[in-house]
């Protein structure tokens, strides 16, 4: 077995994350000049967040990392967000 990264996924060297975080705190700056707050969702929703809004067709269900949650008796599916906008919408209703 090779030691690579997963599929889609990148490593940030040192450099990388000084250009990276110069860029985020110039939009984070941005967002508190215009009013706007931080918010900070869960990287695992469950995944009929995704499908009961249209946001994952079955199609793009087999790009998403997702898995069977097994807390007690439910199991329901869980998958990496694909996307920022359901979460935020869920913590808002």
């Amino acid at each position: 077995m090779k030691n690579r990264k997963c599929k889609g996924m990148q490593d940030l060297l040192p450099e990388d994350m000084l250009r990276f975080r110069r860029i985020e705190d110039v939009f984070r700056t941005c967002c508190r000049k215009w009013g706007y707050q931080e918010v900070k969702t869960p990287t695992l929703e469950y995944l009929h967040l995704f499908t009961a809004t249209g946001t994952l067709s079955p199609s793009m269900l087999s790009k998403v990392y997702s898995f069977l949650d097994w807390d007690g008796w439910s199991g329901e599916r869980v998958v990496l967000r694909p996307d920022g906008t359901i979460p935020v919408a869920r913590l808002y209703i």
